[in-house]
């Protein structure tokens, strides 16, 4: 094989080829290198097959001890030597080399031949420093983040919701629920086991719904905790799909929101104290009235009747119950009641219609309930009396401040029948009660923030800006 065929073959790879004689004096010489040797390493063939030492200079010092090291291991073991490392060209660059070389036999001299390859992979090297680095950056988002994350992927042939579907739970996920990273399995079934399970079948349609109509994923939900409790998380997630639209994977993040729930409750008993508050203020006003007709008629009956008079005794036992009733009225201003209402099924038009008498008894007079009620017919929801109770009290109470000079407040109860139901016999849809008053109404640049805790229309020092997001709360905790 003459070097002229022996440079064309070689000069078509992307690569340098080199044949290295060690052992001899010099100790290493170069007996070949290929055209690609100038394009790799930027020195003349010439100079590098007269001098090994001018190759040696542009290897990283760091590098070079690690190359002796592996390649006189390679020579007593006769076997493969690979090493990757770093080399400063004549312009000045920096570029990632791997050396391969192959022994031959043992020349009479003692010497070895070895035929090799260098080739560039400043390229590769570079792709993998940036995804390690991406991966170390991954994970100090994921140790540092205050939200739990987690990755399903979903095995083809398999469907979502199989109990074994594997996903990845950062630490924190798992610390949130009170688990070391051991004790809590990679799989759907671990997470879909703690869902509480008034919520779980609402979850799951959540999920469905995103993968398979891709509606967007987020809902709060409880799970259960290592420790035996119920906590609130909020659950954010995308889905990813392939050409054929089957989902493929699935990420997103847990947010703890217990202590938001818990607040959101605490707001919700405040505004109802603000609306019992409301209501034994009315209550009490009316009481005063009577029991001050009852006191000028006890005190003008004994002034009529000498002391001594068998009746005045019994005059001062009404005077004095009269107080009592007094003090109970003024009580009322003060009394709370702290106690989660419990659900049941419930006639909804008898709920409202007994709400609205009460409020036809202590709204101010000019203010007047137009009820649009199913007569005679009943409506069953699954909900809670003293939830509806409150609802129409703080719309009511709200519609009493927009009409400080009188007004009408509307209210109609009607079923809304389900899809492919004519409404008639049993009631299978749902309800809808709409709430309306004739008031100055909302400004439109308003509108967004009404639902937003604390915000209000109302003049510093009246009400807290409570009552709508209260509403907006317990209707979304009915499903509404």
């Amino acid at each position: 094989m003459n070097d002229h065929f022996l440079y064309s073959i070689t000069d078509a790879l992307p690569a340098a080829i080199y044949k290295i004689r060690i052992g001899g004096s010099p100790w290493r010489v170069f007996e070949f290198v290929s055209h690609g040797f100038e394009d790799l390493f930027e020195i003349p063939r010439e100079i590098v097959l007269r001098d090994f030492d001018s190759f040696w200079a542009m290897v990283n010092a760091e590098d070079r001890m690690r190359i002796d090291e592996s390649s006189k291991v390679s020579m007593q073991s006769r076997t493969r030597w690979s090493q990757d490392f770093r080399v400063l060209t004549q312009s000045n660059k920096s570029k990632w080399v791997r050396g391969t070389s192959f022994p031959e036999q043992p020349s009479e001299d003692g010497t070895i031949a070895w035929n090799g390859v260098f080739v560039d992979i400043t390229e590769q090297k570079r792709a993998e420093m940036a995804l390690r680095q991406s991966i170390e950056r991954f994970q100090r988002v994921v140790d540092g983040a205050i939200d739990g994350l987690w990755d399903a992927v979903v095995e083809p042939g398999m469907p979502w919701q199989s109990p074994q579907t594997q996903i990845y739970y950062s630490p924190r996920l798992k610390a949130l629920l009170g688990f070391q990273e051991h004790e809590f399995e990679n799989n759907l079934g671990a997470w879909a086991h703690r869902l509480h399970p008034d919520d779980r079948a609402r979850v799951m349609k959540a999920l469905g719904d995103h993968i398979e109509r891709r509606v967007p994923y987020g809902i709060e939900y409880r799970l259960l905790t290592k420790a035996g409790e119920y906590r609130w998380f909020q659950a954010r997630g995308q889905a990813v799909w392939d050409q054929n639209g089957n989902v493929t994977r699935m990420a997103g993040s847990l947010n703890d929101i217990h202590r938001r729930k818990e607040a959101e409750e605490q707001l919700r008993q405040s505004q109802k104290l603000e609306a019992i508050g409301t209501l034994a203020s009315g209550i009490a006003h009316e009481f005063d009235n009577l029991l001050a007709a009852i006191s000028i008629h006890v005190n003008l009956a004994k002034t009529t009747l000498p002391a001594s008079h068998p009746a005045v005794r019994s005059l001062e036992r009404v005077e004095m119950t009269a107080r009592h009733a007094r003090g109970v009225t003024n009580g009322l201003l003060t009394f709370s009641h702290r106690a989660s209402p419990q659900r049941s099924v419930i006639d909804l038009p008898r709920v409202i219609r007994t709400t609205l008498d009460m409020l036809g008894r202590i709204l101010p007079p000019g203010i007047k309930i137009d009820a649009q009620l199913p007569g005679d017919r009943s409506i069953w929801v699954h909900a809670s009396a003293s939830l509806l109770e409150q609802i129409c009290l703080n719309l009511a109470i709200n519609a009493q401040d927009a009409m400080p000079a009188g007004g009408r407040i509307r209210v109609v109860v009607e079923a809304v029948p389900a899809d492919g139901c004519d409404g008639a016999g049993d009631f299978a849809g749902k309800a809808r009660v709409v709430f309306s008053d004739n008031g100055a109404g909302i400004p439109p640049g308003d509108l967004p923030r009404i639902f937003e805790p604390f915000f209000t229309t109302k003049a510093r020092g009246k009400g807290t800006g409570l009552g709508l997001s209260i509403v907006m709360e317990i209707v979304r905790d009915l499903q509404g």
